[in-house]
């Protein structure tokens, strides 16, 4: 529904503030699945990934999806409140350059993780093919 809107700021960061409450609510209801994960014996691999992986999730519960709904939320409130500086003058292209620079941001963070947990990925499984034989 977000990128049906870009051509209306207000609605664009609106939907986009939605959409980052339900993938908050999504990172909670994992947590639990996460969680489930660390209790099951899976080998010193295993503990290890799945502790890193609460510790990740829990920055995305309490930090990245947060920041992401204030963020959206604030600048849908700043489209409102000051259209002739962020609509007419166009600053609302500034705006959207700094959520571009923070998808990117994350997006590389995320690259990083993933190759930090690869081969704990790799271990556990062939920890899971050791205990299920």
């Amino acid at each position: 529904m977000a990128f049906t809107q870009l051509t209306n700021p207000v609605y664009w960061y609106t939907w986009n503030s939605l959409f980052a409450t339900a993938v908050w609510v999504l990172f909670i209801l994992d947590l639990r699945m996460i969680r489930d994960r660390i209790r099951d014996p899976s080998g010193p691999k295993g503990r290890t990934l799945y502790v890193l992986v609460e510790r990740e999730q829990l920055l995305g519960i309490k930090v990245y999806m947060p920041a992401t709904v204030v963020f959206n939320v604030l600048a849908a409130v700043a489209v409102i409140l000051w259209p002739e500086a962020l609509i007419r003058r166009d600053g609302h292209v500034v705006i959207a350059l700094g959520q571009l620079a923070a998808a990117f941001g994350y997006l590389f963070y995320g690259i990083r993780y993933f190759s930090r947990v690869r081969p704990l990925i790799a271990g556990t499984r062939q920890e899971w093919r050791g205990i299920n034989s």
